[in-house]
């Protein structure tokens, strides 16, 4: 029995210090909340095709067996049915996303060092960040920029590698239920998945609002408008001279 034990305690041990313990948090800057789309809106857009710049951990061109393309659309589709779907009097548009990475590591690290492992190994790390600036523009079938718009996305935690206590809830606000992982799943550049659905659903929300509020599309079939011009042979008419009057003395 005392040998089963020690096995056990072993094989925890192990996994603590090969996988360590992870708390984290996300908060989104300025906040994005989800669109109300109104019952007199009449405006629908189609997505054609979703191009995301590389940033492997925190937007995978992959999720599953769907592109990140085809995620980025599937929830658009089931977030707001009434604004994006594939009607033939949907605005057809091209969605662009940026992401700039920021790793803010080198203080963790650091103390972890200079206290021998004390702090990060046993007790919970230094806070860490990571921050995403996410840029999204809007393009038509021509090319032409509709819409763009900027979230940042800042996703904070910490870590102990030797003992449980990093699962202790990381200080500061959250968007979303803190989230404990390992060192493999998250960490500093390393997002975990249920965040990467958070921020995939937070840029639909935004797509989608600005779209709402600056509503591009009419803009766009004002001017595709024909604009009226004069039959040919007929010169356009005149307008009369005013009647010629006499001021009173």
């Amino acid at each position: 029995m005392c040998i089963k034990k020690s096995l056990m305690w072993l094989c925890a041990a192990e996994m603590l210090l090969t996988c360590g313990c992870v708390s984290n948090k996300i908060t989104m800057n300025p906040p994005v909340t989800a669109v109300i789309i109104p019952d007199a809106n009449t405006t629908a857009y189609k997505i054609e095709k979703v191009k995301v710049s590389t940033a492997p951990y925190a937007l995978p061109l992959k999720w599953g067996n769907e592109t990140f393309s085809d995620r980025f659309i599937r929830m658009a589709h089931e977030r707001y049915p009434a604004l994006f779907n594939n009607s033939p009097s949907a605005l057809p548009i091209l969605v662009r996303i940026n992401v700039n990475q920021e790793v803010h590591s080198t203080e963790s690290f650091a103390v972890y060092l200079c206290t021998l492992c004390i702090v990060g190994g046993i007790l919970p790390s230094v806070p860490w960040s990571t921050e995403w600036q996410v840029d999204i523009g809007v393009e038509d079938v021509y090319g032409t920029t509709m819409r763009a718009s900027k979230v940042r996305a800042e996703h904070r935690g910490w870590w102990s590698v030797l003992t449980p206590l990093g699962w202790i809830e990381v200080p500061g606000n959250s968007d979303i239920p803190a989230v404990d992982s390992t060192m493999f799943t998250s960490g500093p550049g390393i997002i975990p998945a249920e965040y990467k659905t958070y921020i995939l659903q937070s840029m639909v929300d935004l797509l989608a609002g600005d779209l709402l509020n600056q509503n591009p599309a009419q803009r766009t079939k004002s001017a595709q408008a024909p604009i009226s011009t004069p039959l040919p042979g007929k010169a356009p008419g005149l307008l009369p001279l005013p009647a010629e009057t006499v001021a009173p003395f």
